[in-house]
């Protein structure tokens, strides 16, 4: 291995795997199976809940992988890194042998959200059918990864929505139970972003990550082109980090293909991407994301700091939503994307500073918090007086943080002149729907305690 070394992991676990695990699943051709793997714990840490990491595999050319018998490169990872990790087999696996469903469901996309919050509604009936997890599922903490057409089905439950051109239905199917995702490979927009061959093989296909505000992960592989799908680059497989708002990170896998390295099996016939090194990447990298999400440790920042200093690794980019008191906007300029686009709005009365160049501005008139569709254009924030922009020591991994100002810039109100205060009545009015808006929003942890000192 190489400089994957470098990357944070803990030392790992035994693991213990059950397959198959049958759910008996009503009105279904089939019941729903699953592999489940988890960690086999010290004695004196056996009554300690555990986590869940619910995998969605993608389909593939594969005969078996695309079910329950893949990504065990993955799966048993994570099992060692404190993990209990369901993989359940989708209608569309190959192995099942299913006729093909109504091109408005093609593969079956419609019913794969549906199979995982019916596990999700299932994690009882689990504890009973496999003893060793009995009273050990932290159900309050889950976490949704997928691959493939599994990033797309990640990224509804995270709050995305489909809506089909050929009937016009939109999908909605949120799972707020869900804390947090990984989206490896996952699809990007469709209407213009699919090739003439990508719109004959997902005619369904016309994905919104307007609304997909959970916490998540992109990875995609700077080298992953899918001419199938889409006449884009690389790039199209990150727009569920580019379009979505909420806190969301991407990582790009340097020299990575749709593969990954190998994560959907061992077998070197199965991936066009077989290296090691990358697999042992995607591997430590998606495992730190999910300890700091779902036990709150500092993998994932220690995990950032060793790839800033080591870019072979790969790249990335954050986009944290904050949410504090609403008086004056926020938005991050370019410095911090590395690209064109006004990554998100918010208001506060606290300024921010950021690592990577922050701004208090005026950028954007909309009161609420969400990625602006238009983010290629090349829209620049004027920072407001009184506002420093520095690059002070922060945590590492953290983008923002907050200080009080003596003299906050004065806000911006929908209808005015830029750089002018509203009216009082306007502004409380804004102040009162911008409560209301972002309301269920999330302060991060590590701003909590900033935020509770000013």
């Amino acid at each position: 291995m190489g400089a994957a070394s470098l990357l944070p992991t803990q030392p790992p676990l035994p693991v213990f795997t059950v397959v198959p695990v049958t759910i008996p699943y009503p009105d279904r051709p089939v019941d729903l199976q699953l592999r489940v793997s988890a960690p086999v714990l010290p004695s004196d840490t056996e009554s300690r809940p555990l986590p869940i990491v619910i995998l969605s595999h993608g389909m593939g050319r594969s005969n078996w992988l695309n079910s329950l018998a893949g990504y065990e490169p993955l799966t048993h990872y994570w099992a060692s890194q404190g993990f209990v990790v369901l993989l359940p087999t989708h209608l569309a696996a190959v192995s099942l042998g299913l006729p093909p469903p109504a091109a408005d469901n093609g593969m079956f996309w419609q019913d794969r959200p549906v199979e995982i919050s019916f596990l999700i509604d299932h994690l009882d009936t689990l504890e009973n059918l496999v003893p060793q997890l009995r009273g050990r599922l932290d159900k309050a903490n889950i976490a949704l990864a997928g691959h493939s057409l599994g990033g797309f089905t990640a990224s509804l439950l995270l709050g995305a929505t489909n809506t089909s051109p050929i009937t016009g239905t939109t999908v909605r199917a949120h799972d707020p139970r869900i804390k947090a995702g990984v989206v490896l490979g996952g699809t990007g927009h469709g209407g213009a972003s699919l090739s003439d061959k990508g719109r004959t093989m997902v005619p369904f296909y016309h994905v919104d990550f307007g609304t997909m505000r959970t916490p998540a992960l992109i990875m995609a592989g700077d080298a992953d082109l899918s001419p199938h799908l889409t006449d884009r680059g690389p790039d199209w497989h990150w727009d569920g980090y580019t379009h979505a708002p909420g806190p969301k990170d991407l990582f790009k896998v340097r020299g990575g293909g749709h593969g990954f390295g190998g994560v959907a099996g061992w077998s070197a016939a199965e991936t066009d991407d077989e290296s090691p090194e990358r697999l042992a990447i995607v591997q430590r990298v998606s495992s730190a994301y999910l300890r700091t999400a779902l036990y709150g440790d500092d993998a994932w920042a220690r995990t950032l700091q060793v790839v800033e200093g080591h870019p072979a690794l790969g790249a990335t980019e954050s986009n944290p939503l904050v949410t504090v008191r609403p008086q004056l906007r926020i938005c991050p300029t370019r410095p911090l994307a590395l690209s064109r686009r006004v990554l998100t709005s918010a208001w506060s009365d606290v300024p921010i500073m950021s690592s990577r160049g922050a701004a208090l501005s005026s950028c954007d008139d909309e009161p609420t918090h969400r990625a602006l569709e238009d983010d290629r254009r090349d829209r620049r924030c004027k920072s407001a007086a009184g506002v420093r922009c520095s690059p002070a020591p922060m945590p590492t991994g953290a983008r923002y943080y907050a200080r009080g100002l003596p003299s906050p810039p004065r806000a911006v109100g929908r209808g005015t002149a830029r750089g002018a205060a509203p009216a009082p009545s306007t502004r409380r009015q804004e102040n009162e729907a911008h409560r209301s808006a972002s309301h269920g929003f999330a302060v991060s942890s590590i701003l909590q305690p900033l935020l509770a000192a000013n």
